[in-house]
């Protein structure tokens, strides 16, 4: 009796591994697409000498020109771009002197936290390229804020100014992106805005080209008859790491990741806060748009902590809410804007958080215009963070159990819609039977393609 039993459980075991084989077989992946295909042509190798030039996020030059979405068609494009703590990146940051100190400064690991314009506005030199663009008022509270932290005062102080150097810069210079983003709208009469928000370690070019990957897909399977002039496309950029390695020139074709090491200090607690104060940001900005327009967002990976962050507060997920810096992280949340108005899909592919903590205050007052498309891949080796063989922390800090579906999170996030009333709200799918996490790789496979094709077709039935 036992060897029958132990038979037939092998044999299960056979048909699953050889299901799983097929299915693997069926969803290959080219691994030279994002080289050779992502942007509909091979590169010259002009093109790839600009895209290692731009590589990293803080390059400063403007890709739209020489890698349009569609090259030859006019469409209505716009860039965001945020520092660490959400501040946006305003115009006169095309200034040289700026660019040479700060934006082309080659970022490591290690001093990687300290780039935003915060730490620019503290050291004395980035201070004098800053200030003037600041009228004399807010220059003058701006420096006795900051120099509460040469006084050597503490992280109360210091919390306290690396909020309000934030709050002050987004008060003088994020309406000049939201003015730019509203004439649009009026003048093409815009009905769908998508935004494109990439993941972690995903250095700027990369992700201009993830962003016209995705764009070009959305364009392709509008309904017969759209007219795109009344589509805007919207990059997000934001810094998230930038340590991927690029070799693409003498006929090579690699990109991937170097020996990362997630580094913690109390000031950034990780790259998920870099994610809630963009979000925070992406909040006002969404704000400002009229309410008959529709709004959808796509991620993949870990930009759906961002574009989540737009509608709810990180409080659930956080241990220690006390800190100087928690405390004042959680006040920016106390006062975001309502936008419970607004209808906004969002498509989450793989997505980099934890669903439970992150959905936990969701409710039919604030979010009965939302709808969460959820992709997810239970052999993802990367959401499992099972780099290491025989180890899967995806439930520890940094949680990442969403995108793989860890412990049944998928359907743990559907029965919390379903008693907060919003039954409906979330759809998933299973996008890969593969372990990779790449986005170009993910693009290639049939339930990714099904998964999207299904988003485009629903909200296209959606439009306010």
């Amino acid at each position: 009796m036992n060897r029958i039993i132990l038979l037939t459980v092998h044999l299960l075991v056979f048909v699953c591994h050889t299901n799983i084989l097929s299915a693997q077989k069926k969803n290959k992946c080219n691994p030279k697409e994002l080289c050779n295909s992502i942007i509909g042509q091979v590169f010259t190798t002009q093109e790839k000498e600009l895209l290692i030039r731009n590589w990293i996020d803080f390059a400063g030059e403007s890709l739209e020109e020489s890698f349009p979405i569609v090259a030859g068609k006019r469409l209505n494009v716009v860039s965001i771009r945020l520092d660490g703590l959400g501040c946006i990146y305003p115009s006169f940051v095309k200034d040289h002197a700026l660019k040479k100190y700060f934006l082309h400064k080659k970022l490591t690991q290690k001093n990687y936290a300290k780039v935003s314009f915060f730490d620019v506005y503290r050291n004395t030199q980035g201070r004098k390229l800053l200030e003037p663009y600041f009228e004399q008022e807010l220059t003058t509270q701006l420096s006795a804020d900051i120099d509460l932290k040469n006084s050597g005062r503490g992280d109360i102080d210091y919390a306290s100014a690396f909020y309000q150097f934030r709050e002050q810069w987004n008060a003088k210079f994020l309406q000049e992106k939201i003015t730019e983003i509203k004439k649009l709208i009026k003048l093409y009469s815009i009905k769908q805005v998508f935004f494109f928000v990439h993941g972690f370690n995903v250095p700027y070019a990369l992700a201009h080209l993830q962003g016209n990957a995705l764009f070009r897909d959305v364009i392709n399977q509008l309904p017969s008859g759209s007219n795109t002039d009344e589509v805007l496309f919207v990059r997000v950029f934001w810094p998230a790491l930038s340590e991927k390695k690029v070799d693409i020139l003498d006929g090579n074709c690699k990109i991937g990741n170097k020996g990362l090491e997630v580094f913690k200090t109390r000031l950034y607690s990780f790259v998920s806060n870099r994610g809630y104060l963009c979000g925070a940001t992406l909040n006002s900005i969404i704000y400002e748009f009229p309410s008959n327009v529709q709004i959808n967002l796509m991620t993949h990976s870990f930009g759906s902590t961002l574009t989540c962050a737009a509608i709810l507060s990180p409080r659930s997920k956080m241990g220690d809410t006390s800190s100087p810096y928690n405390s004042h992280l959680l006040k920016v949340f106390d006062n975001l804007k309502d936008i419970s108005d607004r209808q906004m899909n969002f498509f989450m592919h793989a997505a980099g958080m934890p669903g439970q903590k992150s959905f936990a205050d969701i409710n039919t007052t604030g979010n009965r215009n939302h709808f969460f498309y959820i992709g997810y891949n239970n052999r993802d080796k990367m959401l499992l963070k099972n780099q290491i063989p025989l180890i899967k922390l995806p439930g520890k800090k940094s949680a990442t159990t969403l995108g793989c579906d860890h412990r049944g999170e998928v359907d743990s996030v559907k029965a919390i819609a379903a008693r907060a009333g919003l039954d409906g709200h979330f759809i998933s799918r299973r996008t890969s039977f593969m372990r990779k996490h790449d986005l170009s790789c993910y693009k290639q496979q049939e339930g990714f393609k099904a998964f999207f094709s299904q988003y485009i077709k629903d909200i296209s039935e959606r439009i306010p």
